[in-house]
């Protein structure tokens, strides 16, 4: 019986099992108080009953949408000769206005006005920047990528396999997993200000007096983040683009990929020169790697992150969001509460958490494979992460390998800050890690 279909009838059997009692509990002349309890309790029956079918509701939407999102679906309606997608034609406008705007800066011919439309349609009032280079919008970008992972082949004299597939490119990313996104800024440097010191409200018999707060150091902290270079390069041989005609387009595509990549790991791993926050070393340890060489069991795994429920951050376990190595993964899987559960850790915490990925940029394992550490967001509130870009570009150097082809950049200009009290910067404790061990020294 189908899911749905099962709770429906549940409820169904609730009501109709709480209208017999209450038929016979009228019907006494003097109802019992074994009467009255079995009342109750069907009553409790039935309002369980409505809750599970609502929760079935709810996952049942939530599966729809994942699967009409998913790239295999989205192929498939593509392929379907019911008219065209709009959303697939989006994308495939948007690559197109990529290339457009890519042959025009090497050929020095006008841009068709169709792609400029493009452009302007995502907020650019022209696609270059009078440097050399080729402003692209955020939007546009993630239109023309995921236009780039749904073609599957690029046929041109011979088949070519479509690109390298990035950690970014399925439905949900690690960074959008965890609630994050680059934040579009305009020209210039942002200020972000944060509050270093406890709140000390309470009641009070009388008007207090007034002490004004001093804004120094340590009361205060701000964050004013310069652009940082993101970028990635490819070359192409001219006898390259002689032979494949759409080669061009497959290394823009993959450059743009590379690019996408490296700022994800910058977000999460950080940067040393120039200086990038990184969200796995920033976050805030809540507990050890055990010492000892005690190995983890399904029940400390379980308490060391419901632990992290604090009535803050968290008001319960769903709202904790997991990003775990594949090694770290690897181990959840092995455990069980009893050696016949069907139910690991790593399932029972897809279950009960907000979100649960497993991720190459989650803080990685340690060399020997004994060590591992799960990164954790409670909450879901505005400021965890500061993350400017000052947008994407796309150059092209046909001059200094003029002789053997041209060269493609594309470079995001962003920054990371993340506020945590452990440094003492904006007194955040949004990002835990727990150390976990899966085998003896």
């Amino acid at each position: 019986m189908p899911t749905l279909l099962r709770y429906e009838t549940g409820l169904a059997e609730a009501r109709a099992e709480l209208q017999e009692l209450i038929d016979e509990f009228e019907a006494a002349d003097t109802p019992t108080d074994e009467q009255r309890a079995e009342v109750d309790a069907a009553i409790e029956k039935l309002k369980a009953a409505q809750r599970d079918l609502e929760r079935a509701r709810v996952a049942e939407a939530e599966l729809e949408e994942a699967r009409r999102n998913s790239p295999l679906y989205q192929q498939a309606v593509r392929a379907m000769p019911s008219g065209p997608d709009p959303q697939a034609q989006a994308e495939a406008d948007a690559l197109r206005a990529l290339s457009e705007a890519a042959r025009s800066k090497l050929t020095g011919q006008p841009m068709p006005s169709e792609a400029a439309d493009v452009f302007a349609a995502h907020g650019a009032e022209s696609p270059f920047d009078g440097q050399g280079g080729i402003v692209v919008p955020e939007s546009l970008l993630e239109l023309a990528m995921r236009a780039a992972t749904a073609t599957g082949n690029v046929v041109s004299h011979q088949p070519l396999t479509g690109g390298r597939i990035f950690g970014f490119i399925r439905p949900m990313s690690a960074m959008s997993s965890l609630g994050l996104a680059w934040q579009p800024v305009a020209a210039g440097k942002p200020k972000y200000g944060y509050v270093n010191e406890s709140p000390d409200g309470s009641v009070e018999a009388e008007q207090p007096s007034l002490t004004p707060m001093t804004v120094d150091a340590a009361t205060m902290f701000e964050q004013d983040p310069a652009p940082i270079r993101i970028a990635a390069k490819r070359g192409v041989t001219v006898e390259a683009e002689a032979t494949l005609s759409e080669l061009g387009q497959v290394i823009t595509q993959d450059a743009y990929g590379a690019e996408r990549e490296a700022s994800e790991v910058a977000v999460f791993n950080g940067n040393a020169a120039p200086a990038i926050d990184g969200i796995n070393a920033r976050s805030e340890v809540a507990r050890a790697v055990p010492a000892g060489g005690s190995v983890d069991t399904f029940a400390t795994v379980v308490t060391a992150v419901e632990s992290l429920v604090d009535g803050i951050y968290a008001g319960t376990v769903a709202d904790l969001r997991l990003l775990v190595s594949p090694g770290l993964h690897a181990f959840l899987t092995t455990l069980r509460v009893t050696d016949n559960s069907t139910e690991s850790a790593a399932s029972y915490l897809m279950r009960v958490c907000a979100s649960y990925m497993v991720s190459t940029y989650a803080p990685a394992s340690a060399a020997n494979g004994q060590t591992h550490n799960l990164l954790v967001r409670r909450g879901m509130f505005d400021g965890a992460a500061i993350l400017p870009t000052w947008g994407t570009r796309l150059y092209e150097d046909t001059q200094t390998a003029a002789g053997v082809g041209r060269k493609l950049f594309v470079v995001r200009l962003g920054n990371v800050f993340v506020p945590q009290s452990a440094s003492g910067q904006g007194g955040r404790a949004d990002w835990k890690r727990i150390g976990i061990r899966s085998d003896t020294p």
